[in-house]
């Protein structure tokens, strides 16, 4: 329901990075945003060629590790940044990748799986997202796994 909430929040027309974009269509962060007129960049391994053939993003890549970021992120904003790397260390791993002393991102949703047992990682993006200033609205989103409820993702905003 992130792009729910990210629409509700934002409105049409804006601009996203989906790192870690996953499925293009079932499953995705934001191809429901591009159907309201989003435009902006997808980087998912796993389906990159399916990205580029189904989506309408201005780019796409590959490998999260292989793109200098302050080169691919143009704008000095966008609006939505949604991280979904698995395991969560190589989602810190990209948090730490971005050039977030040049861009904000209005809103952001952040995949820390600490239902797995371990909130190292949701603990080092806490630290590193709150010192950039963002404020997290919805720590420990929860997701239903074997019936029970599981925190695995937390939802910031840029209070600017």
């Amino acid at each position: 329901m992130q792009d729910c909430w990210v629409a509700h929040l934002l409105g049409p027309g804006k601009t996203y990075l989906d790192i870690g974009a996953g499925e293009p269509q079932l499953i995705s962060n934001t191809y429901e945003l591009e159907r309201m007129g989003w435009t902006g960049i997808l980087c998912d391994i796993e389906h990159e060629a399916r990205l580029r053939a189904e989506r309408k993003a201005v780019a796409v890549y590959g490998d999260a590790f292989a793109v200098d970021w302050n080169e691919a992120i143009k704008a000095d904003v966008v609006d939505y940044l949604s991280l979904d790397l698995e395991p969560p260390a190589l989602t810190l791993r990209a948090l730490c990748a971005l050039p977030l002393d040049r861009v904000r991102f209005r809103a952001i949703t952040v995949e820390h799986d600490a239902y797995r047992g371990s909130t190292r990682e949701r603990t080092a993006m806490r630290g590193i997202l709150t010192a950039f200033g963002y404020e997290l609205v919805a720590p420990d989103v929860c997701v239903a796994v074997g019936g029970a409820l599981r925190p695995f993702e937390d939802w910031w905003v840029d209070p600017a």
